[in-house]
């Protein structure tokens, strides 16, 4: 359940920044201060279908244990940029969510939220494999190459569907 829960936030995380135009998310990230612009502008292409990818994952019980630790060290990664920020007095902008959080300045609440969210995947590493997974289903020789296969293909998807959002909302921009 726990495994689920994050998988889901996280897949929602990753599917609505891929939402949001990538100037945008690249502002979202470069206000924590914390990057070069350049750096800054890569993050903010490639984190969408990361958090794509490791949330398909940890929904559907692939890679588990990967997915898992992928979830908890970007996590722990964002709750440090939010705390950098907060402690440093930046006016970051939290891009969270995507566009719905493009506004929002970074807050403690949202350190308090990743907490939980940590404390969560601390607890599914700790436990195990729990209700339905894919994993358990190819417990077998080639069960590594199938995982990398999937992880592989989700990302590439994942990729395809947010460079053709992006496609889409630049064509908008261009029409008006």
């Amino acid at each position: 359940m726990l495994r689920l829960g994050v998988g889901t936030v996280i897949l929602v995380a990753g599917w609505a920044k891929a939402q949001v135009a990538h100037g945008s998310f690249a502002a979202s990230v470069a206000s924590f201060g914390l990057l070069p612009p350049r750096i800054s502008s890569l993050v903010a292409r490639l984190l969408p279908a990361i958090e794509v990818a490791v949330g398909v994952a940890l929904v559907l019980g692939v890679a588990t244990p990967l997915a898992l630790s992928a979830a908890f060290a970007l996590l722990a990664i964002f709750t440090l940029a939010l705390c950098a920020a907060l402690i440093q007095g930046r006016d970051a902008r939290c891009g969270c969510f995507g566009s719905r959080d493009q506004l929002r300045p970074v807050q403690i609440r949202l350190v308090v939220r990743n907490a939980v969210l940590l404390a969560a995947v601390a607890c599914a590493l700790a436990v195990g494999r729990v209700g339905f997974a894919l994993d358990a289903l190819g417990s077998g020789r080639y069960a590594l190459e199938v995982t990398a296969a999937f992880m592989a293909v989700s990302l590439a998807e994942a990729g395809v569907v947010i460079a053709m959002r992006r496609a889409q909302h630049a064509e908008g921009l261009r029409a008006t």
